[in-house]
């Protein structure tokens, strides 16, 4: 009789507690319309314009992740680096859907309106995730995919975390916990080293590109706000055997967050998965191993074997 009572006020605690979490949400924000939903900072390297070469970053990164990449790498096609949304230079966009499809829409709509023809993807970690996305949506326009480190499992979310990030009581400790973080070149720095196998790789050149944007922005915490906010659309992965495109996934052979069982994972799903692993390397690879990275690039576009038709680089 008495565990019934503790069940049953368990039961009328946690329906008040959901009932507060409702009430007191912000209201709904719109998705903002198409062209001010494109408004993504974007750098181009004129080529063969047959085809576009579309490297999306991961997350709290920016365009210059591929810096090391694009210095040595040799491609006769147009190059396209971007900044998403709220990272790098690109502003953040409050009433957008920060959900992996909807960014990977995003990214399509963008892709459209600078005229791109078909598309190789390279996407690290987050944009891995998105161009896999982006390739089942329209596999006609994607020609291959190279994937440093795909973050595509356990992403998925759970139904709370708009209910609390929303909330008018919780939302104001959540945001100073996390700003406190991206606010702080130790603790960023902190991050980074975890995630490498060599700490070195985290020098000057490295918190010049990666850390110092997000310091300077004094808005960027918000996209981790949004990006968790809206993580609970992220369950349903899209339908991968519509992607019969060839994929690379370079993967870190000591990557402490997407294991290579993961990577093994994906691949074995892909109709045209195949896997590298890069040795004594860690969640970084356009970092840690650039001169492997570009190599494997190269020998990846050859074997796709794409006419060129227009100008070279």
């Amino acid at each position: 009789m008495v565990n019934s009572k503790k069940k049953l006020w368990a039961i009328i605690l946690l329906v008040l507690v959901l009932f507060i979490l409702v009430t007191f949400e912000f209201q709904a924000e719109e998705k903002i319309g198409p062209k001010e939903n494109a408004q993504i900072r974007y750098r181009i390297i004129e080529g063969d314009p047959s085809l576009t070469i579309l490297f999306i970053h991961g997350l709290g990164e920016n365009l210059r992740t591929w810096e090391k990449i694009e210095k040595q790498l040799k491609i006769p096609y147009r190059l396209v680096f971007v900044d998403l949304p709220g990272h790098g230079q690109s502003p953040l966009q409050r009433r957008t859907n920060y959900s992996h499809k909807n960014l990977a829409d995003l990214l399509w709509e963008f892709v459209d309106i600078i005229g791109a023809g078909d598309l190789v993807i390279v996407g690290h970690s987050l944009g891995g995730n998105l161009a896999l996305r982006m390739a089942a949506m329209r596999p006609e326009k994607t020609k291959g995919l190279f994937l440093l480190s795909p973050s595509v499992f356990n992403t998925g979310g759970f139904p709370f975390p708009r209910l609390i990030t929303n909330n008018i009581f919780i939302r104001p400790f959540l945001n100073a916990v996390i700003q406190r973080t991206a606010c702080s070149t130790k603790k960023l720095t902190k991050i980074l080293k975890q995630v490498v196998f060599d700490e070195t790789v985290v020098d000057e050149d490295l918190t010049e590109r990666i850390i110092k944007p997000i310091i300077d922005n004094p808005k960027s915490y918000l996209t981790l706000i949004y990006l968790f906010r809206d993580s609970s659309r992220n369950h349903r992965l899209p339908d991968f055997q519509k992607i019969q495109a060839p994929v690379l996934v370079i993967n870190g052979a000591l990557d402490p967050w997407i294991k290579p069982e993961e990577a093994l994972r994906l691949t074995h799903i892909l109709p045209k998965g195949k896997l590298f692993l890069l040795p004594f390397c860690g969640h970084l690879p356009q970092e840690e191993k650039p001169n492997e990275v570009t190599q494997k690039l190269e020998e990846f576009m050859k074997n796709l074997n794409i006419r060129i038709t227009g100008c070279s680089q």
